[in-house]
């Protein structure tokens, strides 16, 4: 039975996780090491924006629109940029990769994150390295790194989860190796496929991450016609839910530059088939498919960029019942900080006005927790968003959100609305962020208001 299979799989993860966890604490105890081998992750919007101005201004080819993906895939082109030939706002940015460079190879190696919000949410928006799968959390991360090999092993406690259990989790948490242009890894980090900000059709945040096995293969040098590349595949177990047993899940994606400051990215992931819970009812296997893209055109100290994605559901294969997302970007900034200005559409309705990812009576296939795993936005929904972000060298950091998403139902369609403030300053040796939004939910003429705050502060050393 397919379900018996996806619960073997599913214990066999798990257990070497946790074996494999522990040993590589206790090795890396007495073999500390230093070398590149750690992931960038989709937890840090300051790198991603600060890597984007260096792709914007034909310094960096390396695909970046997937996390996590190896820092080695990066040192190459960061050795042979000529920094005096950067301009103010390219140096800004190149000094922050450097700097988060230095620290993915000498540490600090311990992370602590605090994270609490009020409870009166009426919908959580989880956008790229802004993501909550609770009301609050205390995370700790402790990091090793040795010659070929990086391990990260992170214990989160969390009060009231989203999911109704899992007080205790280990997200975040991996093991990784290198061999030559290979990266193979064992984790549970959260995964972000595409140059999209707010949301991503196949994989974004806006779901916990499940337990895979994964092979990144990032040549030094161009590949023929492709140019700069990064090829990954994984497999892994999403969890069961109240209606449907846990299945596998597996996915590729290659991501390649075959113009400067022109990226393009295939992917493909599928879910296994699988039954109802408490029944020998079969949920079939469900497959999605999606292309990317962004370009961008340098103007000086600013840049665009325009991007897109758009997925199907390869058992339909038409593309009037594709998703869709599509961006542009206004960068902008110097020596001493930096900007963004994001606008971007959204829209998960088919051609017959149906959801593009597929539901089991009523329930949505392509989930993990009982939340999408691609779009972050209610099901069947068109949404526009517009994003402003400024960074400055001392750490501190501003941004601004406006979002409107209607979302199509049985009754009414229903809107929603959002209007949203950040603020990030040093304190106590780490980084508070303060967050207050506004948001509402309307429907057959009748509207709710809630405004929501959140608190957030790392500390690493």
């Amino acid at each position: 039975m397919p379900s018996h299979r996806a619960s073997v799989l599913k214990k066999r993860l798990k257990k070497s996780f946790t074996t494999t966890a522990m040993m590589v604490a206790l090795v890396a105890y007495y073999f500390p090491a230093a070398d590149a081998s750690v992931w960038v992750e989709s937890d840090d919007q300051r790198l991603r924006q600060s890597l984007q101005v260096l792709v914007n201004g034909g310094w960096v080819d390396t695909p970046v629109q997937q996390f996590p993906f190896p820092w080695r895939a990066l040192l190459n082109e960061l050795h042979a940029i000529n920094v005096s030939a950067l301009n103010v706002h390219e140096r800004y940015a190149y000094d922050f990769i450097r700097h988060r460079l230095q620290y993915a190879e000498h540490g600090p190696r311990t992370r602590l994150v605090a994270k609490a919000a009020t409870d009166n949410a009426l919908f959580v928006n989880n956008a790229f390295a802004d993501a909550r799968y609770e009301q609050a959390s205390l995370a700790v991360r402790q990091s090793f790194v040795g010659d070929h090999w990086a391990a990260g092993l992170q214990i989160t406690r969390r009060y009231h989860p989203f999911e109704g259990h899992h007080d205790t989790v280990l997200d975040g948490s991996y093991i990784a190796f290198n061999l030559a242009d290979w990266s193979f890894s064992l984790d549970t980090l959260p995964m972000w496929w595409g140059p999209s900000q707010h949301s991503a059709l196949l994989f974004s945040e806006n779901a916990r991450p499940f337990t895979k096995l994964r092979a990144t293969y990032a040549p030094a040098a161009a590949v023929d016609w492709l140019g700069p590349m990064q090829a990954s595949v994984f497999v892994g177990e999403q969890s069961n839910t109240a209606r449907i047993d846990s299945r596998t899940i597996a996915g590729a994606r290659l991501a390649f530059t075959p113009l400067t400051q022109l990226n393009l990215g295939l992917n493909w992931v599928q879910q296994s088939a699988t039954s109802e819970r408490g029944s020998q009812q079969q949920v079939s296997s469900n497959q999605l498919a999606s292309i990317d893209f962004r370009a961008a055109l340098p103007l000086g100290t600013q840049s665009l960029a325009v991007y897109g994605e758009f997925a199907i559901e390869t058992s339909t294969s038409k593309f009037d019942d594709s998703a869709k997302n599509t961006g542009i970007q206004w960068s902008f900034g110097g020596r001493q900080q930096s900007h963004q200005v994001t606008l971007e559409f959204s829209d998960t309705r088919t051609a017959t006005g149906a959801s593009f990812y597929q539901t089991y009576q009523g329930y949505q296939q392509f989930s993990q927790y009982g939340r999408s795993m691609g779009s972050s936005y209610p099901n069947n929904s068109k949404t526009w968003s517009l994003t402003y972000q400024a960074q400055q060298a001392n750490g501190q950091q501003w941004g601004a959100t406006l979002l409107k998403s209607q979302q199509q139902a049985s009754q009414d369609d229903i809107e929603w609305r959002l209007a949203g403030v950040s603020y990030t300053h040093p304190v106590l040796s780490g980084l508070a962020t303060l967050t207050v939004e506004w948001q509402q939910r309307e429907q057959l003429g009748a509207s709710k208001n809630e405004v929501v705050a959140g608190l957030r502060w790392e500390w690493r050393y």
